[in-house]
């Protein structure tokens, strides 16, 4: 999880021009975290509406959550963008899953529901 303003948030982003879904998850996690991941299979999904500001246009957020498996690499914000450093304030960390109900967690999404998704997609 990355800090942003006064939470947490997952890695995220959005695919690029001729880039697939899968590669786009594996360049965000790299950017955001200095890890390399291969994604596995989409356990859950929403859709939300946000404003990057008050007089913005509304923008459409389609949010995959996935597992992943092969996790290589050390966790750093070396290659986050300037955009990314507007809201972000320090390295990627692991958050103990007995933590998880303390923390100010900055999605529409719980990580309750995420993390039941992932449980019923390992069974």
């Amino acid at each position: 999880m990355t800090r942003q303003w006064d939470g947490y948030s997952l890695i995220g982003g959005g695919v690029e021009k001729g880039e697939t879904i899968e590669e786009s998850i594996v360049r965000e996690v790299k950017e955001e975290t200095g890890l390399t991941i291969m994604p596995d299979k989409i356990i859950h999904q929403a859709t939300t509406f946000f404003k990057r500001n008050a007089e913005a246009q509304a923008n459409q957020s389609i949010q995959l959550y996935f597992t992943h498996s092969q996790l290589h690499g050390q966790i750093n914000n070396d290659n986050i963008t300037d955009s990314e450093k507007t809201y972000t304030n320090g390295t990627p960390e692991w958050v103990d899953l007995d933590k998880i109900d303390s923390i100010n967690f900055r999605h529409n999404v719980s990580l309750i529901t995420i993390l039941g998704a992932y449980h019923r997609a390992s069974e």
